[in-house]
């Protein structure tokens, strides 16, 4: 519904799917290689979308405007409960291929594990902003768990008890002077779900 094309490289990889209105679907889900202009440096990953440019060119613009809209909204948050990402950088470009906006967003992690920052630099056209969010953040390992009924394990799953275990992640924000900030946070399930709050006596600030 995105886009006409989604390109992907990493590592060695470099694919994309596409399907065109009319198209079987095939394309949907079938990866086409390609030989890729440049090299990304380091273990990095570039998802290109190409938004959809046949039809009503109100309804394309609308479309695409939604797009950018839920693009921006994507917090750097995300980083604090993902296990292999340390950043995150989206970048919007004109029909002329001119960048219109851009954030990147970097998670620093300090010695001891205890604390991380996330760094955000943010540009739009001419003017950019740097944004500097501290987290406190503790983490359990939750044994016991049921079998999720919705899904079907692996012979491996099954075998380790796989889903027996999970990790839950708080992130704790704090200001400048490492004071907790007292406000409702994002639930995530590796996306952001909702937010939520719990109280804590006796004063029942809410809190995450």
């Amino acid at each position: 519904m995105a886009a006409w094309k989604v390109q992907i490289q990493s590592g060695p990889f470099s694919f994309f799917f596409q399907h065109r209105e009319g198209d079987s679907g095939v394309g949907m889900v079938t990866p086409i290689w390609f030989e890729p202009q440049t090299e990304l440096s380091g273990p990095l990953t570039s998802i290109s979308l190409y938004f959809h440019d046949n039809g009503v060119a109100e309804n394309l613009q609308r479309r695409r405007d939604d797009i950018i809209k839920q693009l921006w909204d994507l917090q750097g948050t995300v980083l604090l409960f993902l296990k292999n990402l340390r950043i995150i950088e989206i970048t919007v470009f004109s029909h002329d291929q001119q960048p219109t906006w851009s954030r990147r967003t970097t998670m620093e992690q300090d010695i001891l594990g205890s604390s991380v920052r996330l760094h955000s630099v943010e540009r739009e056209g001419t003017t950019f902003r740097k944004i500097i969010h501290r987290f406190h953040i503790t983490s359990h390992l939750a044994r016991r768990l049921s079998k999720n009924e919705n899904r079907t394990y692996t012979e491996a799953e099954e075998a380790t008890k796989a889903y027996s275990t999970a990790q839950v992640v708080l992130a704790f924000p704090l200001d400048i002077n490492g004071e907790p900030v007292i406000e409702l946070q994002e639930l995530f399930a590796f996306m952001p779900v909702r937010k939520v709050g719990f109280n804590v006596s006796p004063h029942h600030s809410q809190i995450f």
